[in-house]
């Protein structure tokens, strides 16, 4: 059974008064009173003082209940604590999608159309890069080709002159 705490405060304690913790897996409690104050718990109608210690901060524990009430004071400085049962808090609202399903396939279109023209860009790219090498290959090709015929047709020409001279 989920036990929680309440306080008057907001909080479960309050500085140089004292404190009250509670465990929750054990529903076991702890109260803290600093020295000069008064811890009480009253259960079932009836109050008991806990603690009222004069020389050094006393500690108390023990198991709490449903309806429970602990109250560290000292004068008019107060913390009031009562244990309750934790309902589970069910949430109630509902939230709507404001994306829709045609939203997702746009998206998911956009970037395959995206993805698309990165590769054609690049396989373009490449088409570019190597019809230029293929022409500069040839070209290179070709001219030593002519190069070599140039030195041919020259070492047959001086061979002839030299036959007729």
């Amino acid at each position: 059974m989920p036990l929680t705490l309440t306080s008057n405060l907001g909080r479960p304690s309050l500085e140089r008064v004292g404190d009250v913790s509670l465990d929750q897996e054990t529903s076991k409690i702890r109260v803290k009173c600093e020295v000069g104050c008064s811890a009480f718990i009253e259960r079932d109608g009836n109050k008991v003082m806990l603690a009222n210690p004069l020389d050094k901060t006393a500690f108390v524990s023990g198991y709490a209940r449903v309806g429970d009430i602990y109250t560290v004071e000292r004068g008019l400085e107060k913390i009031v604590v009562t244990v309750e049962y934790k309902e589970n808090e069910v949430n109630d609202e509902i939230y709507v999608n404001t994306t829709s399903l045609n939203d997702s396939v746009d998206q998911k279109r956009k970037t395959a159309l995206s993805a698309g023209v990165i590769i054609l860009v690049l396989l373009v790219v490449s088409v570019v890069f190597g019809v230029n090498q293929k022409r500069s290959k040839d070209f290179e090709e070709t001219s030593l080709t002519r190069s070599t015929n140039w030195q041919c047709l020259e070492q047959q020409i001086s061979k002839s002159l030299r036959i007729v001279l």
